[in-house]
């Protein structure tokens, strides 16, 4: 990654880099970038250098569509490969982050002759980055022509589901826009945190994090419900992506009323995500200061 030369304070980039490190996820890419140009270039190099490698992502994508022949017809099958997802780093640019994600091809002969075929692997690559780029068009419009596609992030203690802009595969590798990804990852908590804080927003993030890591910490066992007053909140924020996403696509209907249900399972799953990695993070806290 490259960065630009600003005028700011003479102070050695590897000092810049030390004084960021204290800062958490959020208040290093949220509010820092929003300070001034030189906050925003070092918060964005610190980020990509010490915070990206830990985003860990899940993917669920299945497509599937008839070959129909003479007299053959096949089902294809197209996969993203979850246990093979690893991230690779930035590209040349420094604008794309690139994971090695391979995609998996089966066919299905559905007539009665059971002859090999080799699958059309471009379509299928095709049809499967289709459904990822669309996954909250399609799911706010409630179509379902394939598995609904999906993407949860995880960058400790936040989770999400929002999409990855400029997504685009290659062969076994995925790469998409991480500064834009980022944006959309934070967003919704800094939506939630707006509401309930309009005059600090991002402080509300932060103390809503604290609490819980105050609860975590004295608590024994996993709390299952917890937070699931926040849960409207979130919806809340989820809904206003949704909306937006439908917007962009010039969908008149909106949201449509077959997504609601799953909208509110989604929040909940992402409450537990999200509350479930802050626990971990904590785990490994501990074990690291048991270690010293």
């Amino acid at each position: 990654m490259v960065r630009t030369t600003l005028n700011y304070p003479s102070l050695p980039a590897e000092l810049w880099g030390q004084i960021l490190s204290y800062m958490d996820d959020f208040s290093l890419w949220v509010p820092c970038r929003q300070v001034s140009r030189m906050l925003r270039t070092e918060a964005e190099y610190a980020f990509a250098r010490t915070r990206l490698p830990q985003l860990e992502i899940e993917w669920a994508c299945t497509v599937k569509f008839w070959d129909r022949h003479v007299r053959r017809k096949y089902m294809y099958y197209g996969n993203l490969d979850n246990t093979g997802t690893e991230f690779l780093g930035l590209d040349a640019s420094g604008t794309r982050e690139c994971f090695h994600v391979p995609i998996s091809y089966r066919v299905t002969d559905m007539s009665d002759e059971q002859i090999p075929l080799v699958p059309n692997h471009d379509e299928l690559k095709e049809r499967v980055m289709k459904a990822l780029r669309n996954a909250e068009v399609n799911f706010a419009s409630g179509l379902r022509s394939d598995a609904p596609a999906e993407m949860i992030s995880t960058l400790s203690p936040f989770s999400n589901n929002n999409l990855m802009p400029g997504l685009d595969h290659g062969v076994n590798e995925c790469s998409f826009d991480w500064k834009a990804f980022l944006n959309g990852f934070y967003a919704d908590y800094a939506h939630v945190g707006k509401m309930t804080q309009p005059l600090a927003p991002f402080q509300a993030v932060l103390q809503r994090i604290n609490a819980a890591e105050r609860v975590f910490t004295l608590a024994s066992n996993w709390i299952p419900d917890y937070g699931r007053l926040e849960d409207s909140l979130f919806k809340r924020a989820y809904m206003t992506r949704l909306e937006r996403a439908a917007k962009v696509a010039r969908s008149a209907a909106g949201v449509s009323a077959r997504a609601l249900p799953e909208v509110n399972e989604w929040v909940v799953y992402l409450r537990r995500r999200r509350y479930h990695s802050l626990q971990l993070c904590l785990m490994r806290k501990d074990k690291q200061i048991g270690s010293t």
